[in-house]
Order: C-alpha cells, then structure tokens, then sequence
C-alpha cells in the first residue's frame, strides 16, 4: 500500500533556536534561514505499508486536525507546512503478534517539508509499529574525511520534519521501533506528542545514524494513573553528523513508570547530544522512574601517533544534559549519565594482537554500541543495524 503526501502552503512561523533551553544544541532557525519550503510534488511515494492484516487501519491523512490537547510551536510549524501524513485508528481489543511496518522514502526535492502522522489505540489494543526513514547515503560519506567538515559548516540542502501525535487508551499498548539514517547535507527532524490514560503502555526504541543533522524528540505525559513509559535510545554520529535526542516525560497521576535508557558514539569531527527531562507533578505519588545516558567519544587515529594529531579533525564531542523536576515527596527517582573514551590498554591489548588502531577502535565502539542494539526487539532492525554499524568506519 502506498500513501502519497500532500503539497500545501507554509504559513509564517518562528523557527525554534538556541536560546529556547530545549533547542540550546540544534538551532533550527539557523539551518533554513535560506532554505525554502519545497513545493515540488514528490518524485516518488513517500508512504509505505507493508502487507499487513491490519494494513487498511493505516490511511492518508490530508487534513490533520489535533487529537492532543496541548501542540507546542514546533508542532504548528510542521502542521503549517501542509504536505499530509498518516493516520491510524486502532479499534478496541486489536491485538497483533506481527509488528506493522512503514517506511518513509523521502522526495529528492531541495528545500524544507513537514508532515503531520497520527495513531489513536483503543481501550485495551495491541500494536507494534515499526518506522524507517530511508535516506541514501553516498559511499564516500561512510568515512571521515580528513577535512574540518561538520554538519553545521556543511550546507543543508533538504530537511524533513515529521509530527507523530500519540494517544493511547485505557489498557492500550504501543510498541514503537524507529531507524532513522541521515547522510551529509541532508536534515531529519522528528517529533511525537503521547499522551497516555489509565494503565497504558509505552514504548519507543530508537536507532539515529548519519553524518546529517538529526533531532529527535519524544515528548510523553502520563494522564492516568499506572502508566508505564519506557525509551531506549541509540545514537551514532560519523562523518562529522549532528544526532540531538531530547526526552520529556511529565508524569501527571499515581504510580507511574517510566524507565529512559540512551547511548551515544560521537566518532572524530561529530556530535552527539542527550536531553532528558523528568517532571514529577504533585499529584503523581508513587512515581518509579530512571533515566540512563553513557556516551563514548573517539579519537582520531592520528592521536596514537607520535607524530601528533592532524589540527583539521578533533575528537567526537557530547553533550549530556540530564533533568530532574520532582514536586512530589513519595516517589523513587534517579539518572545516571557517563561519558568517555575507549581504553587505552583496551586497545593495546588488541594492537599486540596484530590489530591496528582502527581495527581495534571498531571492535570496541561496537561492543559498546551492541548493548541496545541487542534490545532491539525486531530481530530484522537488529540485523539492518548491525549490518550498517559493520560498514562504518569510525575514523
């Protein structure tokens, strides 16, 4: 099945910039200051649904209204754009032991385009959905050049923006599984707004790759009571690529759950950040909930030379900014975040064994890397994504 988008027209809106705390990492204003609103029609459809039982559940959505009941700017930004979307009822008592799968194929268009997506589960419905949003990407940029090249002094030529609204009923469960893959020039900027009633489930695992910019945001609220939200998060940024993950989870009601567990490799010349915030209100006592970052920086291999470090490529950088908010007294609330680079005997131990540096580098960035992909709970994303970390090289 195929759901083609819609052309429309943009309206005036201020883009989100670095001096909204949320935006601090990934001015989003400053990347289409001189990038227009593409108003081609897509060369290619950009919806697809594979055969599925339950694939005429999954429609074109032409005109979004909002099913949520709070949109911040940006999401009026991406309804302003007007190019269609998706849309998915999932009736009561729905229960599938096959996940759904779509893929977003994007339009080689130059400029800037939103879509608006929804999925609405029922009282007590079941449903996996997995998401991928293919972006080709050219051999020559599977490699760091050895030049000063970064995503932000590279000119963007094409951004997608994406809105995902989330509205989960009582009992209802939603398993989401997400690789996004963005290539040098190119930006990927992906939003869902859920919101979660009694005894509803959650869950989102999130792969981001590239040498693009990407910015990920997931924002939940917890409405009723006994809800359970759950993140895993992986980000992989090479050839000078930009990966931002923010989270917010705003428990709202009693004995709420919610468990956030991220990782991030930021290879030489890239950025990596973490933005997780924990907002306890007053009326959500019995609150259990934990949020985890660990992010590894790499070297370049010029740096275990004697000869010293070429000055045009630096080590990959982090930025790992965790929040707690908690205006409640009787819950049970924590974080951890660790960043850090490969050990170093580590690597002499596999550079005595006949390895060079970049080898031995490879094989520890990915049995870092390998502690979510093995959560990863589709074994063919957990196979794409290793196959794509296995040809990467991380200098």
């Amino acid at each position: 099945m195929t759901l083609n988008s819609i052309t429309g027209s943009a309206q005036t809106t201020e883009w989100p910039n670095s001096r909204i705390e949320a935006w601090k990492y990934t001015d989003l204003n400053q990347l289409v200051s001189n990038m227009p609103l593409s108003n081609g029609s897509p060369s290619i459809p950009l919806w697809q649904v594979e055969p599925h039982d339950l694939q005429s559940l999954f429609t074109e959505l032409e005109s979004p209204e909002a099913i949520l009941r709070e949109l911040d700017g940006f999401s009026r930004l991406v309804h302003a754009a007007g190019r269609g979307g998706w849309l998915a009822h999932i009736p009561a008592g729905t229960s599938s032991n096959f996940p759904v799968r779509l893929t977003y194929t994007p339009s080689s268009n130059a400029g800037w385009s939103g879509y608006t997506h929804q999925i609405q589960v029922a009282e007590g419905a079941r449903i996996t959905l997995i998401e991928e949003f293919e972006e080709d990407e050219s051999p020559e940029n599977l490699s760091v050049k050895n030049e000063p090249l970064e995503a932000y002094s590279t000119p963007v030529l094409s951004m997608t923006l994406h809105h995902l609204q989330v509205n989960l009923a009582r009992g209802a469960e939603l398993k989401l599984i997400r690789l996004f893959h963005c290539p040098m020039s190119k930006a990927l900027v992906h939003q869902i707004d859920a919101q979660q009633e009694e005894g509803s489930n959650l869950e989102v695992q999130t792969v981001v790759m590239g040498s693009g910019i990407i910015r990920n945001n997931i924002h939940i609220q917890q409405l009723g009571d006994r809800c359970s939200s759950n993140l895993l998060g992986l980000s992989v940024a090479i050839g000078g690529g930009h990966l931002d993950q923010y989270s917010r989870i705003r428990h709202n009601a009693l004995e709420g759950n919610s468990h956030q567990h991220y990782k991030a490799i930021a290879a030489p010349n890239s950025t990596t950040i973490f933005n997780g915030v924990l907002r306890v209100e007053p009326n959500a006592q019995q609150t259990n909930a934990y949020q985890r970052s660990s992010n590894l920086m790499l070297d370049p291999a010029s740096l275990s030379r004697v000869n010293g470090s070429s000055p045009s490529i630096r080590s990959g950088k982090v930025n790992a900014k965790p929040e707690l908010q908690i205006f409640a007294d009787n819950v049970k609330c924590s974080h951890g975040a660790t960043m850090g680079k490969l050990n170093t005997d580590s690597i002499f131990y596999l550079q005595s064994r006949g390895l060079t540096f970049e080898e031995a580098q490879k094989i520890l960035t990915l049995a870092f890397a390998m502690e979510i992909v093995d959560q990863l709970e589709d074994e063919r994303m957990r196979a794409k994504v290793i196959s794509i970390l296995d040809l990467k090289q991380w200098q």
